[in-house]
């Protein structure tokens, strides 16, 4: 099984944009990402996303180039505690996606590959998609896509 982790693209700010939709060049990075995992004929049954605006619209530019419903889920806000979601995930059979924000998506990463969600075991930033496997002797990270400098 596959897990794919997607940090939300870009946003503005609460400032000049309530409710943080992405911007421009977040729109720009995961469009790209997205279509490096076409490419790379990755398919993705179900993108799952926190219900903020700037995951949801990642979500769906990821949906766009790799198919999947899109559906919110609770539990991944920035500072959720990431063990319901990591027991959740011992549970799954079909490859999913969660499309969120730091520092809740390094925290998972680092407690599904490490057991220690303080251990980091990826460098996100926006609009970065990381593939982990599920193995019979745990999680490893096995695909990254970063959008261009």
């Amino acid at each position: 099984m596959y897990v794919y982790l997607m940090q939300h693209g870009e946003a503005l700010s609460e400032e000049h944009a309530p409710g943080r939709p992405l911007s421009l060049t977040g729109i720009e990075q995961v469009k790209a990402v997205a279509l490096s995992a076409y490419r790379a004929e990755i398919r993705i049954p179900v993108i799952y996303h926190s219900g903020r605006l700037r995951a949801r619209r990642s979500a769906e530019l990821l949906s766009d180039e790799v198919g999947g419903e899109v559906v919110a889920r609770e539990g991944l806000e920035p500072k959720d505690d990431v063990e319901p979601v990591a027991e959740w995930l011992q549970n799954q059979s079909e490859d999913l996606a969660l499309v969120g924000h730091l520092p809740f998506l390094d925290r998972l990463a680092g407690r599904l590959v490490n057991g220690d969600p303080g251990k980091s075991v990826v460098n996100f930033r926006f609009g970065v998609l990381v593939r982990l496997i599920r193995t019979d002797s745990g999680w490893k990270v096995d695909w990254i896509a970063r959008p261009s400098p």
